[in-house]
């Protein structure tokens, strides 16, 4: 967001003031005449020619209207600045196939911003919002850039291509281009087509495909072209796909993201060379953030030897490998079973198994009680390919039963709650268990929790905040709730009755301590 606002800003002043003579000449010397519009040099900003410019804002901007989705407080702004700036930027290169990707990555990000499990509920009014601003920044910088009827009729040209002389010659040179492709159906070799070919002649690969799908083909063929572009709507539906599945509201909004940029980038592949250089570059940058931030909230490990076991269920036998690998050992005891209670929470469900999957503390096992859920609970937990998780089936007795059932159930002999409308941040039971571990006199420990909308907004506390020995408040208010404990299984069960039928209680000391280990 940083370097998409400097970048936005350093083209706004270059608009304004105009660039150096270095730069200028520079920008000349590379892009010649094609940066030229309408008698006047393109506004290109810290890039080498105004194409360079419009291409890499328009990846930029939809992936940075995702993180502004999810931010808050001033990175929010921050987002949101980057967003007008290259858009501002975009319009100012009048490079008209950026705006089209640019538009198309917005309404991309929109339309899975409204679907995601990551923010809960339809959010309208946001969607609408966001429309309405971008037509009006839109408006804003295309009647300030413009300069002229004319170039807000260059953008009018998008509606009706074939009115549009520059179309037209793009068109002649694609069927010179496809006509050469077919005299070499396997390409006529890697780097004979596009910026990077270094010969001493021109070439027909140099002159006439100005599309990065036809340079994939002249250098390879038509099959390979093919091939490629399946890839990429792979690639565009499986990042779509986990910005709609993901549970939390970072790792949905870096996938909406990465899916924006890649629509903005499929389209302006369309218009000239953009899949080499600096744009593709930054574009696959933030894809990776996106699939990153995935994996990297989602795709809990556990180690098995010396090879690293995943949720993708990769065989060992399947790995490259010099030596047979050593069989693999069995998942560790569990020092504290957590277990998540659930009654038709599919739409958060993910979110809280998947926080847990996450924890630092890998010797854990996670317990989702199901009381009787009639949506798509079983095949949720069925997604997840974690030897940790058990999955406990009930008929609806009521929550209390349930989890008291699970406290039956589970192997360790710490218990963890937590809701399945909750998620705890990476280090809780890491904390919690070590500290029970190294204080056998403590019964049980509490963390503090936040509670936030829909919108993840956090709420007013509604429950002081207590850290140390709880005894002088426990008789006032509950300083710790169950879904933010973590406690003996022995001092659950201690008391005459076991755990069967209802709450039991213990006069043994808790503690509570590490305040927003959780969220509600």
């Amino acid at each position: 967001m940083v370097v998409a606002s400097l970048v936005g800003a350093y083209a706004t002043v270059r608009w304004l003031v105009g660039p150096s003579g270095i730069e200028r000449d520079h920008a000349v010397a590379v892009s010649g005449p094609y940066d030229y519009v309408d008698g006047h040099l393109r506004v290109f900003g810290p890039f080498s020619s105004g194409h360079t410019l419009a291409a890499w804002t328009a990846v930029a901007i939809p992936f940075c209207l995702a993180i502004a989705l999810w931010l808050r407080g001033w990175w929010r702004v921050l987002a949101g600045v980057a967003c007008v700036l290259c858009a501002f930027a975009l319009l100012a290169s009048e490079v008209r196939v950026g705006l089209a990707g640019a538009g198309l990555g917005v309404f991309t990000v929109v339309a899975l911003y409204q679907l995601s499990r990551g923010f809960r509920g339809l959010h309208l009014g946001v969607a609408a919002g966001l429309i309405a601003g971008a037509v009006a920044v839109g408006a804003v910088a295309l009647y300030t850039t413009s300069g002229s009827s004319g170039g807000s009729s260059r953008y009018q040209a998008i509606l009706q291509p074939r009115t549009d002389p520059s179309f037209n010659a793009r068109i002649f040179k694609w069927r010179n281009a496809v006509e050469q492709i077919d005299t070499r159906p396997w390409g006529a070799g890697l780097g004979t087509a596009g910026t990077v070919y270094r010969g001493r002649f021109q070439t027909l690969g140099q002159l006439q495909v100005d599309n990065s799908y036809l340079k994939v083909a002249f250098e390879q063929g038509f099959a390979i072209m093919g091939l490629f572009i399946v890839a990429m709507l792979l690639l565009l539906l499986g990042m779509a796909r986990r910005g709609v599945i993901a549970g939390t509201p970072p790792s949905a909004a870096a996938a909406i993201g990465a899916a924006g940029t890649l629509v903005s980038l499929l389209t302006i592949f369309l218009t000239a060379v953009y899949i080499e250089g600096l744009t593709a570059l930054f574009a696959w940058m933030l894809v990776g953030l996106g699939a990153g931030r995935f994996a990297a909230g989602h795709l809990a490990t556990v180690d098995s030897g010396q090879w690293t076991v995943d949720r993708l269920s990769i065989p060992l036998s399947d790995r490259p490998t010099v030596h047979s690998p050593p069989p693999p050992r069995p998942v560790a005891p569990p020092r504290v079973t957590v277990i998540t209670g659930t009654l038709n929470a599919a739409a958060t469900l993910p979110r809280a198994i998947e926080s847990i999957l996450a924890q630092t503390l890998a010797e854990l096992e996670l317990l989702v009680v199901d009381d009787g859920s009639t949506d798509e609970t079983p095949e949720i937990v069925a997604r997840y390919d974690d030897p940790r998780i058990r999955y406990l089936k009930l008929p609806h007795t009521g929550i209390a039963r349930s989890l008291n059932r699970g406290v039956e159930e589970a192997r360790a002999d710490i218990i963890g709650i937590q809701d399945a409308d909750d998620w705890s941040l990476p280090g809780r039971f890491e904390r919690t268990v070590e500290l029970l571990e190294s204080h056998p006199e403590l019964a049980a420990v509490g963390v503090q929790m936040r509670e936030v909308d829909d919108d993840g907004t956090e709420l007013t506390r509604r429950v002081p905040r207590v850290v140390g020995d709880v005894k002088a408040v426990i008789m006032q208010f509950n300083p710790a709730p169950n879904n933010c404990l973590t406690i003996r299984k022995s001092a659950l069960t201690r008391s005459a009755g076991g755990t069967r039928g209802g709450t039991t209680t213990s006069t043994t000391t808790c503690c509570s301590a590490w305040p927003n280990d959780t969220r509600s």
